[in-house]
């Protein structure tokens, strides 16, 4: 039986540790397990269309396309969330830009969050629709907010793991390397306690697989 992984990068930087550290993972999962199709989506390379009031009505339904901007913009919506959906596991590689996640992968969210779709609302509140599914997320930052004074500034991973959830997701693995702009040793202690966190999910994954 065939896993499908969904592969998500968002960084801008082709030397990026979350970048890496999520490539290195694919490597590793492909080469013990041939039975796995991996499907790239590259937010840096091919960053989708911010949220606007167009885009909004066009990706659904309340407003038909009438060129061929528009149904690109539809059609390219449709693939990133069958994308979601089909997956079974989701590896998100996301730097900190300015305390939260990069735009482009907010607006891949956008795509991704749509009601009655992989969510609904209910009399008891909202419900997610999309579970059944693993998210690994990998998180990259220049400094330490996991704990200490700057820990109240963190919007990167909480809003992550909240988006994924209010979709249905339970399962949401967060692998964090912090500490990359505290110079070459933190970095590379960044890069180091990062990959042995990410080692550790890719091996039980393995594990599953096998």
């Amino acid at each position: 039986m065939t896993t499908k992984v969904l592969c998500i990068n968002s960084s801008f930087g082709s030397d990026s540790i979350s970048r890496s550290l999520i490539n290195e993972s694919v490597e590793r999962l492909t080469s013990n397990n041939k039975d796995i199709e991996v499907t790239f989506r590259d937010l840096a390379n091919q960053p989708p269309d911010h949220l606007t009031a167009e885009v909004f009505a066009l990706i659904n339904g309340f407003q038909k396309p009438t060129d061929k901007r528009q149904q690109h913009l539809i059609t390219e919506t449709e693939s990133m969330l069958q994308e979601f959906l089909a997956a079974e596991i989701v590896l998100v590689g996301v730097p900190m830009y300015n305390l939260t996640v990069p735009s482009t992968l907010k607006a891949w969210l956008d795509r991704i969050m749509r009601a009655g779709i992989t969510f609904r609302y209910t009399e008891t509140g909202p419900q997610g629709l999309a579970g059944d599914k693993l998210v690994v997320v990998v998180a990259s930052r220049g400094g330490v907010y996991s704990t200490g004074p700057a820990s109240d500034l963190e919007f990167q991973e909480s809003y992550l793991k909240a988006a994924f959830q209010f979709m249905g997701v339970d399962q949401v693995n967060i692998v964090l390397a912090e500490g990359t702009s505290m110079g070459p040793e933190g970095k590379s202690r960044a890069r180091q306690l990062g990959g042995q966190s990410l080692d550790s999910v890719v091996t039980e994954l393995i594990a599953a697989e096998a």
